[in-house]
């Protein structure tokens, strides 16, 4: 199967004292109760990374559910919200302009749009791993031959050049 993998990050306002993974969690663990991060939503994926690295890590950061990313990048922007738990898309701009800071990539390798952000595993948060993923699917009874030449065109579209340029630079990775 081909899928496009969205790696979650945690993203702290550059006034966060934290510079990494392990800082940010003695900095939460100091501040019990007060450190907040922003989400697109109850229930994503960004929600649910920061509720696994509060059980992994054994801290207690508190969630803010927005309707979407914009909101959440945006409060996270001004500092009105320490922490961004969020996929690349929203906020890839942020990190390469120094607005935001990537201290950890949810993905077990790290990722070639941001080289240089550690995965939380390589921090010490053993069995940190969080990602969104794409798919493709079919209604169950497609015909074969149906299902087989939608996997080849898909396939093809997915390995042109042009293509994977506006996949990889916005942090996604297709497997």
């Amino acid at each position: 199967a081909i899928t496009l993998l969205s790696p979650n990050y945690i993203l702290p306002h550059p006034d966060l004292p934290a510079k990494n993974l392990q800082e940010l969690i003695a900095y939460v663990r100091a501040n019990p109760g007060k450190v907040n991060y922003a989400s697109s939503g109850i229930g994503s994926t960004g929600h649910l990374t920061g509720l696994l690295l509060n059980k992994l890590a054994g801290i207690d950061m508190q969630h803010i559910g927005y309707k979407g990313s914009a909101g959440a990048v945006a409060d996270t922007l001004s500092g009105q919200v320490g922490i961004l738990v969020d996929q690349p898309v929203p906020g890839i701009s942020h990190v390469r302009a120094g607005k935001l800071r990537a201290i950890a990539v949810g993905t077990t390798t790290r990722v070639p749009a941001l080289p240089d952000v550690p995965t939380a595993q390589e921090q010490g948060v053993l069995d940190f791993e969080s990602s969104t993923w794409f798919g493709f699917w079919a209604p169950a009874g497609t015909p074969k031959p149906i299902v087989d030449r939608l996997w080849g065109e898909i396939r093809k579209i997915m390995r042109m050049p042009d293509v994977q340029e506006k996949f990889a630079p916005a942090g996604y990775i297709p497997t």
